[in-house]
């Protein structure tokens, strides 16, 4: 189990934990990744956790955000300059989000660049992320298909929050630490009859949504003890 306060890979849910094991695996490759789950699931965290694992982390971490990304992007805009990227790890989130022109430039990018590194090795590792089913995005002809199998080498599937009930007193203890620690606070501390009601609900915001929950607790309650109302 992670506990460092940046991210948020805390649980000892078996869907979670597998999800971690095969991420541990995979960072030992230069294999691609398709990360796959709902809103605030964790997919950065998981991305940067197989970055700093494996050999390319003395590499960047580069992030690109699709989402709200025009169809006449240019090739920079999309993946940045050649050497910002050389030997590092490519995130590329809400890749089903991309206009179809952004994603045969993209397709052209990765053939040219990720295979342009010395010995036969990538030039970069591509991991993408998706809140949404891609496939079906596919189907549905939202996606290229030659992009579709580019990206999904390797996929993971990350579990929502409602299904890793039992991670829910340990991210509540996690993220309480890192809230207070962070402004200065002390932690709020959470009755019985609290957890029980903070299990029931379906967080549809999911790990995001909990961690932002604990630190409004931290700010509004600090010290005290928070129950139910």
């Amino acid at each position: 189990m992670t506990n460092s306060k940046e991210n948020s890979l805390v649980g000892d849910a078996p869907a979670f934990r597998r999800v971690l094991k095969a991420a541990q695996v995979v960072a030992a490759t230069d294999a691609n990744v398709l990360l796959v789950g709902e809103s605030g699931t964790g997919k950065e965290h998981i991305a940067r956790d197989i970055h700093r694992r494996s050999a390319r982390v003395g590499g960047r971490f580069l992030v690109i955000q699709c989402a709200g990304m025009g169809e006449d992007v240019s090739g920079d805009e999309l993946l940045g300059p050649s050497d910002h990227t050389e030997g590092g790890t490519l995130f590329i989130d809400e890749v089903s989000e991309l206009h179809p022109a952004a994603q045969a430039m993209l397709l052209h990018l990765l053939e040219s660049r990720q295979n342009a590194g010395p010995a036969g090795r990538p030039g970069f590792r591509v991991i993408a992320a998706t809140s949404k089913d891609l496939w079906s995005v596919v189907q549905s002809g939202g996606f290229r298909m030659d992009l579709y199998y580019r990206l999904y080498v390797v996929p993971l599937e990350l579990p929502p929050l409602r299904d890793r009930v039992q991670d829910i007193a340990l991210l509540l203890e996690h993220f309480v630490h890192a809230a207070a620690e962070t402004h200065g606070l002390k932690p709020a501390r959470f009755t019985a009859a609290a957890e029980r009601q903070l299990r029931r609900y379906v967080w549809p915001g999911n790990v995001r949504e909990l961690r932002n929950f604990c630190e409004r607790m931290v700010i509004l309650f600090s010290g005290s003890e928070v129950g139910p109302d």
